[in-house]
């Protein structure tokens, strides 16, 4: 399958996903559909970005990715928020997390084998990203 069509495949499975959880109760918003490679690099180098005295400087920070690549940026990752009865999923403890949006990420599973939930990933926890390898 070629580039074009993996993307399209991709944006089908993660519509067909939010249908399914919005018929389940959540609100879902989208966080990261795509990242700039200088976004990647703070998060593989463990930084974040803040302001001081109006000037903008890098701070020490968890490693939020374990690759400099980018799925985001080929269009083939996204990050997903779920909100139900006004409350933020991923702001809860991880085990409730896991349990709450398993079935969600299940049924993205489900749609093909090339999709793959960051709830499941073994170097960092990540439960608002959906990808296609």
């Amino acid at each position: 399958m070629n580039y074009i069509n993996e993307q399209s495949a991709f944006a089908f499975d993660i519509s067909e996903t939010i249908r399914y959880a919005v018929m389940c109760g959540f609100k879902v918003t989208f966080s990261q559909a795509e990242r700039p490679d200088e976004l990647q690099w703070i998060y593989f180098y463990g930084k974040k970005v803040v302001e001081k005295n109006g000037t903008i400087v890098l701070e020490d920070y968890k490693q939020r990715s374990k690759t400099k690549t980018n799925v985001h940026k080929k269009r083939k990752a996204i990050d997903l928020n779920f909100i139900k009865d006004d409350i933020y999923i991923n702001s809860l403890p991880k085990e409730e997390v896991k349990k709450i949006l398993q079935p969600i990420a299940d049924y993205f599973k489900s749609l093909s084998p090339k999709n793959v939930w960051g709830g499941e990933f073994k170097s960092i926890w990540d439960p608002d990203h959906f990808q296609r390898k």
